[in-house]
């Protein structure tokens, strides 16, 4: 509310399509949001909401809550949820929570797709075993259920395709939906020379299992160090000493040309792009 001439600023934030919604105020600059779960507003930070995440092994949905203590430390919750009745404590601080799980091989690389709530790890491919090109060339682990999703679909990839890196692709639909595809990168090893290619995947989770399918894939002259996605439908990656950029249709399921938008001196390692900047870490 502005005093100086008596207005007052409306702002909408979608946090859930879950109802009904309810509102705790703390104090002047703490407030509670509860959905399907529990979520936290400081305004001395910001206007946007942070969920607030429970420390267990299983997700339980929210059904309604009341506030019964609140000290300088923690406010604690009466939480009505899918198992019973149970409090919660909050810390009046943010605080991180760390958790460590096993996966089935030695991890290179890995990605957090926001979209699906899911860790692509890249594990080391162990050449010293026989038949070495049919074990997993990724790995599937979901942060919430904490646990890793069967994955046997290796027949998307050749013989000699090990994948550099990945990232998730966000497309815009005819109807202004927003869905989420994944981009893979990869070195193709060859009878006589090393090149590169690109996949562009769709994701299906079904209880516990996950599959991909291979909706377009493209050939590179080189290994793909690097793959992201610069606002929605355009792939940015890099090739050697060369970055190229193109844009995905999602109906016609079509690339436009390949367009270079730039060229070092040396390999480029990997890039990061932030707010429409671009960080990028090159050989020297």
């Amino acid at each position: 509310f502005d005093q100086s001439n008596s207005q007052w600023d409306q702002i909408e934030i979608k946090i859930s399509d879950v109802e009904p919604l309810e509102i705790a105020g703390i104090d002047k600059s703490t407030i509670f949001l509860f959905s399907d779960q529990l979520w936290r507003i400081d305004l001395t930070k910001s206007i946007y909401c942070k969920p607030v995440v429970v420390d267990e092994s299983k997700y339980r949905s929210l059904y309604s809550t009341c506030l019964i203590m609140s000290t300088r430390g923690y406010h604690m919750f009466l939480v009505n949820r899918n198992d019973g009745f149970s409090t919660i404590k909050v810390p009046t601080y943010e605080d991180t929570m760390v958790k460590s799980f096993k996966v089935q091989a030695p991890i290179i690389k890995m990605f957090y797709i926001n979209f699906v709530k899911l860790f692509v790890l890249i594990p080391i491919i162990n050449r010293q075993v026989k038949d070495y090109w049919a074990q997993p060339k990724l790995i599937f682990f979901v942060s919430k259920q904490r646990k890793e999703l069967k994955w046997r679909n290796n027949d998307i990839f050749e013989k000699g395709e090990y994948i550099q890196c990945v990232s998730d692709l966000l497309l815009e639909t005819e109807n202004g939906n927003v869905t989420c595809r994944i981009l893979i990168g990869c070195r193709v090893e060859g009878n006589e020379n090393v090149t590169g290619s690109i996949k562009i995947c769709n994701i299906k989770i079904n209880n516990g299992d996950i599959q991909l399918e291979s909706l377009y894939s493209w050939n590179e002259s080189g290994p793909i160090t690097c793959i992201s996605s610069i606002e929605k439908n355009n792939i940015i990656y890099s090739v050697g000493t060369t970055m190229y950029q193109r844009n995905y249709n999602a109906k016609m399921k079509k690339l436009d040309l390949q367009e270079r938008k730039l060229v070092l001196p040396s390999l480029i390692k990997k890039f990061e792009i932030s707010d429409k900047k671009l960080l990028i870490i090159k050989a020297n």
